[in-house]
């Protein structure tokens, strides 16, 4: 009776075996990938004239106010941080992370983009795609900004301010043509910063040349309205 219970214990053995080797060369591929991308955004950083980091705790206390980068009930990490620093403008390029706990959490990865310009003196405003139930949360309170010239940016985008008045003249149809390249950008602006990212989207280190050249093109655009 017990020698016919050996071929399975054998089988199952062999099961988790296999289940373990193949969580271990998950894991090792993933620590892999990980070093491969900071070796290349070490390289891009050096030819850029960009400073590589890790971990920068300076940009996380920075980051602290921002609504688009703070989840509630969510692990934040903030990795891979390149920066420039010219005359009035420090420029950072970085990834986060960010993931909800309970049995639903989420894991969500994207690479942001903060530029930091002491002559910008922003309200505090959030741009993002609009959504099912953007009507219900106007009815709340929030002050939508709905800026002239681009029907098509008022009915991809909302626009939502503190001070509206004063973002409105801030999205001038150039700067609201910059958004519509890829109609899925998000960004905030908050006194000296402004902040912009695709939900989702981590740039590889070969494109990392044009995702900072692209949003430089957004960023004189908001520095001309200002």
């Amino acid at each position: 009776m017990l020698s016919d219970l050996v071929p399975v214990f054998i089988k199952i053995l062999a099961g988790i075996g296999a289940l373990l080797f193949f969580i271990v060369s998950v894991a090792k591929a993933r620590i892999k990938q990980r070093n491969k991308r900071e070796k290349k955004l070490r390289i891009f950083a050096g030819n850029a004239g960009m400073t590589y980091q890790k971990n920068l705790a300076e940009l996380e206390r920075l980051l602290k106010p921002f609504e688009l980068i703070q989840k509630e009930n969510a692990e934040i990490k903030i990795t891979n941080v390149l920066v420039s620093r010219s005359g009035e403008l420090t420029l950072f390029i970085f990834d986060y992370s960010w993931e909800t706990s309970g049995q639903e959490g989420e894991l969500q990865k994207q690479t942001a983009i903060l530029f930091d310009d002491f002559r910008f003196q922003f309200a505090h405003f959030l741009l993002r795609p609009r959504k099912m139930g953007d009507y219900l949360e106007s009815l709340s309170g929030n002050r939508d900004v709905v800026p002239e010239g681009s029907k098509v940016f008022n009915k991809k985008y909302r626009l939502t301010s503190q001070a509206p008045r004063e973002t409105y003249y801030l999205f001038t149809k150039q700067l609201m043509q910059f958004f519509l390249q890829t109609e899925k950008l998000h960004a905030e602006g908050l006194d000296t910063f402004f902040l912009i990212y695709e939900p989702g989207v981590i740039i590889e280190p070969v494109k990392m040349q044009n995702f900072l050249e692209d949003n430089l093109k957004g960023y004189h655009q908001l520095k001309k309205a200002t």
